[in-house]
This record gives C-alpha cells, structure tokens and sequence, in this order.
C-alpha cells in the first residue's frame, strides 16, 4: 500500500553533466516521485543521479571514487565543455541551481542555490554505517531517539548526578539535541577521566620521590630559631667589618681633640682681631688724596683717548697740547701723594692679607670641633674578628639553608598528597558519570531500537526483517543486518546492504520536517529482476522521492505510482534531437506499469504538469495524450498551442526558434566547446 506522497520532490532536470550531446550541450527529463532509471552502463544513469544530488546539496557522488565530491576540478571531469550547469525543478515551485565555470584555464568556484545536504540524509546514515561500531551505535542511538528530550536523559540517570551532567551538558551541548548532548557528555566524561588517570599517576611519582628525599620534617620552633642564629651572625659581621674598616676615636682620644680644636679657635679669633687693628690703623695713617685730583685725572685721561683739543672742564679751545700737558700734570700729583703715602699703603695691603688668612683658619678649626662634637667617641661592639664571624655566618646560612630546603620538600609532599586526592575524588566522579551515561545510552537504545526497527521494517521487502544487536558478551557492540529464521545476518550482499541502507535513510527521514525534500538514491549493486521489484513495493511507502538505477527492469506487478525510464531509449532521444534540424521535436519513451498492466507504456502527463498544459491552452485529448517527455519539452520550452503538433503516440512535433523557459529561475547555460 503506497502512501501519499507528502514531500516536494524534484520534477524536472536540465543538465550538462556528462552530456552525449555536441559541444556538451545540456539535456532535460521528468522525473517522478519515485524513477528507476533503468538501461546500459553507458546509457547515462549516473549523469541524471549526479545532476540531482549536485542540484539539491552542491556535491555528488561516486566522482573518481569518492562520495560527496564539492571539489570544482573534480566535478568538471564531467563535462566536456567550459562549465558544468544543473538546474531541477521542485514540485513545491522553487528551482535548485549549481554551476561551475572554467575562465582562462582556471576553474572558478562553484555556485549553488538548493535545500542542502539534508535532502540528501542517506549520505549521512551510509557514511556512519560504514564506520566504526562506535559510530555506527552513536549515529542508531540518534536515529533512534530523535524523540527524547533532556528530562528523558535525566530519568534514567542517578538523581545525584544530574547537576554534575547539567553543567557540562550545558557547556557541550548548545546546538545539540538531547541525544547528541549526551553522547557528547559521556565522550566527554570518559576523556576527563583518561586525563586524570594520567595525572594520578604524575602525583604518585612526585609523592614518591619527594617523600623518598625528605628529612626529618622541621618543627616551627626550629626554623624560628635558626632564622634568629643567621641574623645574629650576620649582626655580629658587620658589627665586627665597622670595627676593622673604621675603629673611630676612644673617649680620650674624642677629648684631646676637642680641647686642641677649642684651643685653636680662641688662637686665630685672636689673630684675627689683631690684624684687623694693624689694617685700621695704617688706613688712619694714610693721608687723604684730594678729590680734585681723581676728577683732573679722569677728565684728562678721557680727553686724551679720545683726541680731544677742547678742555673738558670749560670747553674751551686749548688745544690737544695743552691737555697733553694737563694730564702729565695731575698725573705727577697723584704719583707725588702714592709716593708720601706708599708705607701706610703697603701696610694696609699686608694686614688685609693677615685677616683673610686668620679667617680662613678659624673657620677650618671651627669645622673640626663641629665635627667632633656629631661623632661621638665608640666602643668596640664586638671581640670577634672578621674573619671568624664569617665562618659562623657560613655556618649558620648552611643550617637555615638545610631547614627551609626540608621545609619546601614537605610542603611539596603535602600539596602532591591533597592533589592525588582531588584527582582521585575527581577520576571517580568522571568515571561514574561516563558509567551512568552509558548505561543510559544502552536503556535508551534498548527502549527506543524496537520502535525504530519498526519503522525500518516499513520500508524492507515483505519477507526482509531489519535486526540490530547491540551487546554482545555483557561489552557494547553495533551489529545490523537482515534476520532470517531468528538469526542476525549481518554479512550482506551489495543489493541486501543498499536495500537495508535505504530502508534506514527513509526511517530517519521521518525526523526531517514533510517541506524539506528528502531524495533516496539507493546504490546500484547488480540488481536482479526479483530483487530489485521487491525493493521498490517496499519503497513505495516512503513520503519521499526514490531514484533507482539499474540494468535490468522489474519483473511483476510495479506500484503505479513509479516512473520507469529506459535510459537508452532517452540517450537516444538526446542525440537523436540534437542532429535533427529541429531539435525541439524529441521523441523519447518513458514507461509506467499500472499494478494491474503487463505491458508497459511511457507514462502520461497528469497532475501540476497537466493542470499547467491546459492554462497555456491545449486541449483536454491533447493533454491526456501527451507523454511526459513531450509534455516537459513543452512547458520548458513555453511552446503555445498553436505552434506544438501532438502526434498520435503522445510525442510532439514544435519549431525551433521562440524558446520560452517557464522555470522560477533561469537554467544554466550550455556549455561550448572551442
């Protein structure tokens, strides 16, 4: 029984990749919700799978043995040309788009416009089936409870556990469902605890060998005491250095030159005052020189620098003789008074010299009695000499220096002893909680792996039965396959595996919302006629579209509601179009196979595609007539009814010129060969 068919799917393709055409020009098909493309190995039905999976996620797979290939070089290995175009267009009314173009010998990056790689979610589940079993048990558990949220996580854990899990979920798990957060909590738990396994082991060498180099450990009492004994030693040294360096004055010696200094005070304030008396009285005695001698002599010596011939005391014309004569005049005066005056003279000038002299003696004496009296006598400190206060000082430094070395290594000991405790404390918590995780994990897959095989069930061939195990000998295991006569299989062949992987990607399709699109394409593994009929009945209950390819055809009853296309027949359709004069009359064959038909026939238009042939116009016969390749090549093309012959077997006759593309955005242009 097919169910409804819910989800956009992709409709249409227009597409150069790998094109069989001239220059590489690009080629269009209809596809259906679910298409088995079927036909030769060289009959192109990789190229319209590619053209999908490129169109909806911008990768493809199965590029020079690889899946999911975005690389631009990689993906212009499929086309002939300078650019590699696909345009598909979704039931839903939007358009996938991805081109690529070479300029100048250099591949630009890609361009693409497309619901993404979660249209594309059996990647995802192929990739995690094949890796490891841990991935592959992480990914089932995902797929299996899409459902759960935190409170169910918190249910089966330890109630003491749950701010421990709390905080870390809370830090791992932004943008994570609850299923993902815990997986990523016990990943995480399970890492914390390896790293403080390897940290206890580092605290118990450093206890170890502190503990093995320790003495006795020190009291308070004697590290106080042995700081006392080097200060005082220290003390006693440079008590003993002062002495050597500089002994000082005794108390007598301090007295004797204080009295000397004092004694030496009084004598040259004596001196001074007797000079000074000699100086004032051969001042008295000189006698004093007229003023008008220094005035006659000052004007006279200007006027004779200076070339005057006027006198410069009246001005008048006497001429630079008679000044000459002047100056000589004053000058022999002055000469005459220094000459009756010159033993006062010399006089003064000695005793001005005493004074000075004297002066400066009572001011030096004066600074050594100042001096004096601010160094007072010493006494000597010490009896030590310095030499043996540096061998006590030695002495002492060792010994304190022996104390605070077995003080650290003690303290040393204490702190590695309290951080071997909190790693413990520390491993066991994280041990704990990766054990409660896991625990958690297994009833959470215990609970949620048979509703999920159900759903797996759904999509499997009648006689198929999907099994998973997920412990085996009390250790965690990840093994699936097919069960027959109660036995898990799990050695599959290539069509088992591809059947069982699709069956699987339809199941966790159900968790992606119904307006995504959602594309199964499974594997092409040497399909048998039987085998590949009763895959499709099984897939026809997926709400999604299915792409199959194979090269062989169904035997039996199909489902109605697939679309079988002979791959030959349309590569042929393609190149047989591109040599007509008139490429627009393309015949290809598509057959559908109602349940109740042996003989199979190209599918009628029906549906949007019909519903949009009678808005541009045609008739109801016609439209009820034409195939669907045709009725494709119409619509892409924008042909009006007046221009189109509908022939007979449903294929069409259409001129050339006047192409009209009704897609919502433009195709990617053909690419050329030079």
């Amino acid at each position: 029984m097919s169910r409804k068919h819910i989800r956009p799917f992709v409709q249409s393709l227009h597409s150069n990749v790998k094109s069989p055409l001239p220059h590489g020009d690009a080629w269009t098909i209809e596809l259906g919700a679910k298409t088995l493309l079927y036909g030769s190995n060289t009959s192109h039905k990789s190229a319209v799978i590619q053209s999908v999976e490129l169109a909806l996620s911008g990768s493809a797979d199965d590029i020079v043995g690889r899946n999911d290939v975005s690389d631009s070089a990689l993906l212009m290995t499929m086309s002939n040309g300078n650019s590699l175009g696909v345009s598909a267009r979704i039931t839903n009314g939007e358009a996938a788009l991805f081109n690529i173009e070479t300029l100048k010998g250099k591949v630009k990056k890609p361009t693409h416009q497309g619901p993404g790689a979660a249209s594309l979610c059996y990647r995802d589940v192929r990739e995690a089936l094949a890796g490891s079993a841990s991935t592959a048990r992480k990914a089932f558990l995902g797929w299996c409870a899409s459902d759960v949220r935190r409170e169910d996580v918190l249910a089966h854990l330890p109630s003491m556990l749950h701010g421990r899990y709390m905080d870390v979920a809370d830090h791992l798990g932004r943008g994570k469902d609850p299923v993902e957060t815990l997986l990523a909590v016990t990943e995480y738990a399970g890492k914390k605890s390896r790293e403080t396994s390897r940290e206890i082991k580092g605290a118990q060498a450093i206890v170890e060998s502190v503990g093995a180099n320790c003495d006795e450990r020190p009291s308070e009492a004697a590290k106080v005491q042995g700081k006392l004994n080097y200060d005082l030693a220290r003390a006693t040294l440079e008590a003993a250095l002062k002495v050597e360096n500089n002994p000082g004055l005794t108390p007598a010696e301090h007295k004797k030159q204080l009295a000397e200094a004092e004694t030496a005070i009084d004598l040259w304030h004596d001196q001074v005052k007797a000079h000074a008396i000699t100086l004032k009285a051969a001042e008295e005695g000189v006698s004093q020189r007229p003023d008008h001698l220094d005035i006659a002599t000052q004007l006279l010596t200007w006027a004779t620098d200076n070339n005057v011939d006027t006198c410069p005391a009246c001005s008048s014309a006497v001429g630079a003789d008679h000044i000459t004569q002047c100056a000589t005049f004053y000058a022999d005066q002055v000469a005459a008074w220094a000459t009756s005056n010159q033993d006062a003279l010399d006089t003064i000038t000695e005793a001005k010299a005493d004074v000075a002299a004297s002066e400066d003696n009572l001011k030096q004496w004066w600074s050594v009695h100042k001096q004096l009296e601010a160094t007072p006598p010493t006494e000597a400190t010490t009896t030590v000499s310095a030499d043996e206060a540096r061998v006590n000082l030695d002495k002492t430094l060792r010994e304190l220096t022996s104390l605070n070395v077995s003080a650290s290594q003690w303290e040393q000991l204490v702190a590695a002893k309290e951080q071997l405790v909190s790693l413990e404390l520390s491993s066991e918590r994280y041990k704990d909680l990766k054990k409660h995780c896991e625990l958690t994990v297994k009833s959470l897959l215990a609970e949620q792996s048979d509703l999920f095989s159900a759903k797996v069930n759904n999509y499997l061939p009648d006689a198929w039965s999907f099994g998973v195990s997920l412990s085996r000998a009390g250790r965690d295991v990840f093994q699936m396959g097919i069960v027959r006569d109660g036995i898990l299989h799990c050695a599959l062949s290539g069509v088992e595996w591809a059947t069982l992987v699709t069956a699987i990607s339809a199941a966790v399709a159900d968790g992606i919302r119904k307006t995504t699109p959602i594309v199964l394409i499974p594997e092409d593994r040497a399909w048998d006629s039987k085998t590949i009929a009763s895959a499709i009945r099984a897939f026809s209950n997926f709400d999604g579209q299915v792409i199959m390819a194979s090269t062989v055809r169904p035997s039996g009853r199909i489902p109605k509601d697939w679309t079988f296309i002979d791959m030959d027949k349309v590569t042929a359709g393609w190149l047989g179009a591109s040599s007509d004069a008139d490429p627009g009359d393309v015949d290809v064959d598509v057959d559908v196979q109602e349940e109740d038909e042996v003989v199979e026939t190209e599918q009628r238009v029906e549906g949007q595609s019909a519903a949009l042939l009678s808005q541009m116009g045609y008739e109801e016969t016609d439209v009820a007539r034409i195939k669907k390749s045709a009725a494709a090549s119409i619509i892409r093309d924008g042909l009006s009814p007046d221009r189109v012959v509908v022939r007979r077997d449903g294929t069409i006759t259409a001129p050339k010129e006047g192409k009209v593309l009704l897609m919502s955005m433009p195709l990617p242009p053909p690419p050329r060969c030079k």
